[in-house]
């Protein structure tokens, strides 16, 4: 962000684009920001759901035929991963797991989980990964998602978009300090923190808030009580956080072009350029 601001400080500096100018770069980038959070929801990698049911409020039940007997109800959330890889069990315990080994690596390899035969292709062909009962053994921790490259892609580009953006800062105060006369500056900049607060600071953490609780599929319960979310739902905390980002970004985009009507004729420096004028005069008269 910092090398955004030098940046676009050194090209108005430079060349003094006109008012409409700087505000039709805010318009495109408002809208290639649109463009790349709607890309950002729907991009996708491997996921590795959580074992269970699902319900009707979009959270999980983890408990199970296969596990009903295990007494399993407080037993913390420690996840352990299906010898495919491809599936998340809340714990041990909710796998139906009797046994468990120590794997070259450190980690805990656990054997004869009941919950094994639910999976139609968790047995494989390696006998290595495969109990005497035919389960396949289950590790200790999160399954691992091969999502790293389009994981790089995505910071690149934020960092790209973050850059782009932040090149609007500079003129949009501009555009503010030349709108209003000279002393209701300090007013116009101390109003525009404080409607940006009253919109955007205040309500965004909690609107965000509440709709990334509509995401979380696994709830920390003590005593009967929610807690902290300990797994969301992937996709659509994926879809939930870019959509609404996206659509605020269209939102003040369509405010920057009602507003670039209203500056195409502001002058941004004529002040500055007379009173160049005038230093120039006092010189040739000294």
């Amino acid at each position: 962000m910092a090398s955004g601001l030098m940046f676009s400080g050194f090209i108005i500096s430079k060349w003094k684009p006109r008012a409409l100018t700087l505000r039709i770069w805010t318009v495109v980038m408002g809208f290639i920001s649109f463009t790349c959070f709607i890309i950002f929801a729907f991009m996708k990698c491997s996921r590795r759901p959580l074992f269970g049911e699902a319900q009707f409020d979009g959270t999980v039940n983890v408990f199970n035929s296969c596990n009903d007997l295990c007494g399993c109800q407080d037993v913390k959330f420690q996840p352990i991963c299906s010898s495919n890889g491809l599936l998340n069990f809340y714990s041990a315990c909710h796998a139906g797991c009797r046994n468990f080994t120590f794997g070259e690596d450190g980690r805990k390899r656990f054997s004869d989980c009941t919950c094994g035969a639910k999976i139609g292709n968790l047995v494989t062909s390696d006998v290595t990964s495969v109990d005497s009962n035919g389960y396949g053994f289950m590790t200790e921790g999160y399954c691992v998602n091969d999502c790293y490259s389009l994981f790089l892609i995505y910071i690149v580009a934020s960092a790209i978009l973050k850059f782009l953006n932040s090149t609007t800062y500079i003129g949009n105060i501009l555009v503010v300090f030349r709108c209003v006369k000279k002393e209701d500056k300090s007013v116009a900049l101390g109003m525009g923190n404080f409607l940006t607060s009253l919109f955007g600071f205040i309500p965004g953490p909690i609107i965000y808030g509440a709709l990334i609780d509509k995401t979380c599929i696994l709830w920390r319960e003590d005593c009967s009580k929610k807690g902290n979310c300990w797994m969301y739902d992937p996709d659509r905390f994926q879809k939930t956080l870019h959509l609404l980002t996206g659509c605020i970004f269209l939102l003040g985009t369509l405010c920057d072009l009602v507003l670039c009507w209203f500056v195409k004729d502001l002058d941004l420096y004529s002040e500055k350029e007379n009173k160049d004028k005038k230093n120039g005069n006092s010189s040739d008269d000294d």
